[in-house]
């Protein structure tokens, strides 16, 4: 009677989820960010608490996918140390919010409300670990690409200024992939007024607290 293999590799039970599949999930869950909640019974502090982070931090989410997008379709995912950058980077938000979760803690009600939207932008903060492993490579177009995304980003900084931080690194990848002139004075006519509007934002930020 033939021995059955007793060396065959185990099979894995965990789905392998595609780009797309990925993209649709974090639009998903960066959507449930902008979903009207019910009315819940805790103080103002606590409304006030969690109406700042979910505009706030669900705000930021969304914008950074839009940025998680723009880099896998430019190929930047396919340089690791970029991926491993860009996700600390994306975290730092997520932080802030954990921090002032907890420091203004006001009830199980609205407490555990921000706790879920700090793990959904925690969720979207972590997507591009999983878009490396289907990173497409940087192609000759791939400047022009993100140089149309910081242009987009950059419409949208001048009505809400600190988008322009968003307009910012598209901008700079682009002028370090550019091939030919054209493509660098693209990339620079977006960074540097985008440059422009974050720090004079910045600037009218500090000024009353140096008042």
């Amino acid at each position: 009677m033939p021995q059955a293999n007793t060396h065959a590799r185990p099979q894995s039970f965990i789905p392998k989820a595609s780009p797309k599949t990925l993209a649709a999930n974090a639009l998903m869950l960066g959507a449930l960010t902008l979903v009207p909640m019910p009315a819940m019974a805790f103080d103002l502090a606590g409304a006030q608490v969690s109406m700042f982070i979910i505009l706030g931090l669900g705000s930021l989410g969304l914008l950074n996918l839009g940025l998680q997008l723009l880099f896998y379709f430019a190929g930047i995912y396919s340089r690791p140390t970029f991926v491993t950058v860009h996700v600390i980077t994306a975290l730092i938000a997520p932080l802030i919010a954990l921090l002032f979760t907890v420091l203004n803690w006001q009830g199980f009600a609205s407490g555990s409300l921000n706790l879920s939207i700090v793990l959904i932008a925690t969720a979207l903060a972590l997507l591009p670990l999983n878009l490396r492993h289907s990173a497409k490579p940087i192609t000759e177009s791939s400047a022009h690409l993100l140089s149309f995304g910081g242009l987009l980003f950059f419409i949208m900084a001048l009505f809400i200024a600190p988008i322009a931080l968003f307009a910012m690194p598209a901008a700079a990848l682009a002028l370090r992939l550019a091939r030919t002139t054209q493509q660098r004075l693209m990339a620079l006519v977006i960074l540097v007024p985008a440059a422009g509007v974050f720090l004079i934002w910045l600037g009218q930020m500090i000024s009353p607290l140096l008042a």
